[in-house]
């Protein structure tokens, strides 16, 4: 679906086809589509998508990042999940595996093992969190600022010596966005709130002593309201984390 499409959808919508007289003007649909886009990038995880991008060492011996330290990145993307150095090798207990890692370890222990191996399980878990405490001090991973209005990313850990793995969150296209059934009904709800803004900024009657009720502002923040509840369900963690 194109812009000029959603906002047609928009008007049709707010005019019931055709049969009511009120709808916003298509610029201001438009502003308030823009508005909006900015909105659900930051806020929904199903406008973003993860990719993943390779800096190279030269980057960071430039003069413009010896100065500030920072990255510019492209306004699409809204996120930074990883910043890390890739090494030459990946290895796992002398083994030189890439496939072969601490998560696929352990459910080997887990689920091969047999039952009744505590021990075998206890024993791992130790074992792997030396791993991991070991593998910190490694510095494979580069602390990083990202400021979401400027975008640009801030490198506070080391100089990187090697090439950067960048993963961040990047908006999926206009045309995409302009599909999704909630963002469709955000903006319109958005847009009642917007109608009955600009009908209640003075009291007034209509012609005929029609009064100017508030059910597109009931109607709209019902809607806008119902949509945060479904997001946010969904908007749900893929992991957490537990402290003793």
């Amino acid at each position: 679906m194109t812009k000029d499409e959603l906002v047609q959808f928009v008007v049709d919508e707010l005019t019931a086809s055709g049969s009511l007289n009120i709808s916003l003007k298509e610029e201001e649909i438009n502003r308030i589509i823009d508005a909006e886009k900015k909105y659900v990038f930051r806020e929904w995880r199903d406008t973003v998508e993860l990719k993943y991008g390779v800096i190279r060492t030269e980057s960071f011996r430039t003069p413009e990042f010896r100065s500030s330290r920072t990255i510019q990145l492209p306004d699409c993307v809204w996120g930074v999940r990883e910043f890390r150095e890739i090494k030459d090798s990946a290895r796992l207990f002398g083994i030189n595996d890439p496939d072969l890692n601490f998560d696929r370890v352990m459910n080997s222990d887990l689920y091969l093992a047999g039952p009744f191996m505590s021990d075998i399980i206890t024993s791992r878990i130790v074992s792997y969190s030396f791993f991991d405490l070991a593998r910190s001090f490694t510095l494979y991973d580069v602390n990083f600022d990202f400021n979401l209005n400027t975008k640009r990313l801030k490198v506070i850990g080391h100089d990187p010596l090697n090439p950067v793995l960048i993963q961040v969150y990047m908006q999926i296209e206009d045309s995409a966005l302009y599909n999704d059934y909630y963002f469709q009904r955000w903006v319109i709800a958005r847009c009642k709130r917007q109608i009955h803004r600009v009908l209640k900024t003075f009291e007034y009657n209509l012609v005929g002593g029609v009064n100017i009720t508030s059910m597109y502002e009931e109607q709209g923040k019902a809607e806008m309201d119902e949509i945060k509840e479904t997001i946010d369900k969904r908007n749900q963690p893929d992991w957490f984390l537990m402290f003793p």
